[in-house]
């Protein structure tokens, strides 16, 4: 079980300077030295924290393949296996390809130990380097073992200055590809990337690299520009002297520039161009131009067809294909842009504002008037309602044998009568009240003379219709609570009085109702008819034409008011 950092760090520690020629077989104690516990394992492998150290440590085309189904311990115990045979390239493709995987902090570091022993000293730093900036949670011994061993390889290495231009060609940085060129079919290395960073001014990027002696290809490329590859020899104990990259635009692409045509006095801040393939292959692309600041805007764009388009708020869009061919110089485009000829929505017409014909105060006067009515007689005919019912209630349920006698039957009826005569009464009064209430109501409001009608016959429908039905209840109530004569015995009467009384209640309240609504509709009607006369005296007289003939002449006369 490997329970270190580096199961062979000792081993190359001690090794010779010609390791790479002939590696030192590790000795029996090389496979467990005593070094610094293994760092802090995380519950998921690190990953690098920037894109350079990430591409640095990505093995190429000399990675092994894992076995499907092997784990991590079983990936690492082969790769132990073939260092301790001497097989250190292989060895260092295995842990590669185990960092490709799955990021497992180990792997990147014993990969260095391994390139280290068959001497590929670039490869080395790149990957110590690689562990020192982002492999988070390994010890302080087991950091400063990978500090000591990327010292050692830089002394076997070489340092070699790269400088890249112009400066608008790396604004966004640019990345260098180192190749190896193999001395034999042994000499296998992946591809190291590195990034270089954007010029802090108008001097080139420019970035530091180790190289180990031999021949190496170095490719440059940045956004929208490439640089030719050079071919860079390193000799041992001698230092190279810078290499410089011109960039130049890449060649499938094309610059391109745009400005717009908009009047002088146009109210516009921003004008947002956008590019489209008409194939789609190509992403889409997009610029502002500030007409009023600076009128331009550039953008790179594959060789091909491309529709423009730019739009502004206040302005008609504008479209155009254009067609691209292969050139250094930026291919300009104008982009005339038109105000949007807006038409104003048409005015709403006025509407005829409402006069009222009846004031509103005098609606007001009106509407208190009917309810200042219908108060009191709603009091007196409540008041009388129950003090009719309570006394019927008394008369009704007299003990026959108190009304046997002629005189009993005399005063028993005539209590009753009184009774009814209290009820129907008051009942009437609650009715005309109500339909004082419900045009006192209506009053408030400056309704058409049709609504006044409504309730009027209404009204009068009511009040018809209550007399009708009482004149009906009338003739059955007097022949129970007759008292000449052969009256029927008082305990048969008592049910035909108590429900001919129920019946007569009930048309006293329609008809009371229908007077209320009669009164109070033909108030409604009066007043609204003497305002309406009132207005139309108070209307400008029509135009008229009449003839005129003065003395010595004639014509035509316009009267009216103008």
């Amino acid at each position: 079980m490997i329970s270190s950092a580096s199961w062979f760090a000792l081993a190359l520690l001690v090794a010779p300077p010609t390791a790479a020629a002939t590696p030192a077989q590790p000795g029996p104690t090389a496979t467990q030295p005593a070094q610094p516990a293994q760092p802090a394992q995380p519950a998921q492998p690190a990953k690098p924290a920037n894109a350079a150290a990430a591409s640095a440590a990505t093995p190429g085309a000399a990675a092994t393949p894992a076995p499907a189904g092997e784990t991590v311990e079983e990936r690492l115990s082969r790769a132990e296996k073939l260092y301790k045979q001497r097989k250190y390239v292989e060895s260092a493709r295995e842990l590669e390809s185990l960092w490709a995987d799955t990021q497992h902090p180990n792997a990147l570091f014993n990969a260095a130990l391994a390139r280290f022993a068959a001497g590929h000293y670039a490869h080395t730093i790149s990957y110590l380097e690689a562990y020192l900036d982002d492999v988070k949670g390994a010890e302080a011994d087991a950091v400063e073992l990978a500090r000591v061993q990327l010292d050692a390889a830089k002394k076997k290495s070489v340092e070699v200055p790269l400088m890249v231009g112009p400066p608008t060609a790396v604004a966004y940085g640019a990345e260098v590809t180192i190749r190896r060129i193999p001395d034999g079919p042994k000499d296998s290395r992946p591809d190291l990337r590195f990034k270089i960073p954007p010029p802090a001014g108008e001097a080139p990027a420019a970035r530091t690299i180790y190289l180990d002696a031999g021949r190496w290809s170095a490719e440059v490329k940045a956004k929208g520009f490439v640089a030719a590859p050079q071919e860079i020899t390193i000799e041992k104990g001698k230092e190279p002297a810078g290499i410089s990259f011109a960039m130049g635009l890449d060649p499938g692409l094309r610059p391109l520039a745009f400005r717009v045509d908009v009047p002088a006095d146009a109210a516009i801040d921003a004008v947002e161009v956008q590019v489209r393939s008409t194939s789609g292959a190509g992403e889409a692309k997009s610029c502002t131009i500030r007409p009023f600041e600076v009128n331009e805007c550039r953008l790179l764009a594959e060789i091909g067809t491309w529709e423009v388009s730019a739009s502004a708020p206040g302005f008609l869009p504008y479209r155009q294909v254009i067609t691209l061919s292969a050139g250094q110089t930026p291919a300009s485009y104008t982009l005339p842009l038109s105000p949007e000829v807006t038409t104003p929505p048409p005015e709403p017409e006025p509407e005829d504002a409402k006069i009222d014909v009846i004031p509103k105060p005098v609606r007001m006067r009106m509407a208190g008037g009917l309810n200042a009515g219908g108060l009191p007689l709603f009091v007196t005919g409540l008041g009388l309602a129950v003090y009719g019912s309570n006394t019927y209630d008394r008369a009704i349920t007299a003990d026959a044998a108190d009304c046997a006698s002629a005189a009993d039957n005399y005063a028993c009826r005539g209590d009753v009568i009184k009774a009814v005569r209290l009820r129907t009464a008051g009942l009437a009064l609650v009715g005309t009240a109500t339909g004082l209430f419900v045009t006192g109501l209506t009053a408030e409001f400056d309704v058409k003379p049709r609504v006044w009608y409504a309730e009027l016959g209404a009204g009068g429908a009511l009040l018809v219709g209550g007399a009708a039905w009482m004149a009906a209840t009338t003739g059955g109530l007097n022949k129970e609570l007759r008292v000449e004569g052969s009256a029927p015995p008082w305990e048969e009467s008592v049910p035909r009085i108590d429900r001919a009384t129920n019946q007569r209640l009930a048309a006293a309240m329609l008809m009371g109702t229908g007077v209320g609504l009669v009164t109070g509709s033909t108030i409604g009607l009066l007043v609204r008819k003497h305002f309406e006369r009132r207005r139309r005296s108070s209307a400008p007289a029509a135009a008229r034409l009449s003839p005129f003939t003065p003395i010595g002449g004639g014509g035509l006369m316009i009267q009216g008011r103008f």
